[in-house]
């Protein structure tokens, strides 16, 4: 069973990773059709903004300070949403094991969300103390909402 953990674990991580490709492609895109002319220092701008959740700015030159957390953010409120439908769900314990611990750990990022926030808190202490409020706050509701779904759904 610990080995299906773990494995579910790299899945949950790797589900991960395209979660926040996929975010920051749609950053670019967006901020392209807005502007009309893709150069490339504003999609530089508009790929930090997005964030990077391994904790590293998007590109080797810039420092790690100017990581923004909106990646991350993303991946943990999707993530804490589909937990609460799976504590809610009426599973088997063997189940519910793979895909709380295994799948949703290797797909939430507590870890990097905090260091995100450190590094913002070093060049903007207000804004960082507002981010990890309001993803708190996100991935609480988000919670609570996975609990209701499953409640709904009859599990």
């Amino acid at each position: 069973m610990l080995l299906a953990v773990a494995g579910a674990g790299a899945a949950g991580a790797v589900a991960r990773w395209g979660l926040e490709q996929a975010v920051r492609a749609g950053l670019r895109r967006a901020h392209r059709s807005r502007r009309g002319d893709g150069s490339r220092r504003a999609t530089r701008a508009v790929t930090r903004l997005g964030g990077a959740a391994d904790g590293r700015a998007p590109f080797p030159s810039a420092p790690a300070t100017q990581v923004q957390p909106g990646g991350t953010v993303v991946v943990n409120v999707v993530g804490c949403l589909l937990a609460g439908w799976v504590a809610g769900a009426s599973l088997p314990p063997a189940l519910h094991l793979l895909l709380l611990t295994g799948f949703l750990g290797g797909f939430t990022t507590f870890s990097t969300a905090v260091l995100d926030l450190a590094q913002l808190a070093t060049r903007q202490p207000g804004r960082a103390l507002a981010v990890g409020g309001l993803t708190l706050a996100a991935a609480v509701a988000a919670a609570r909402c996975g609990l209701a779904l499953a409640g709904a759904a009859g599990n």
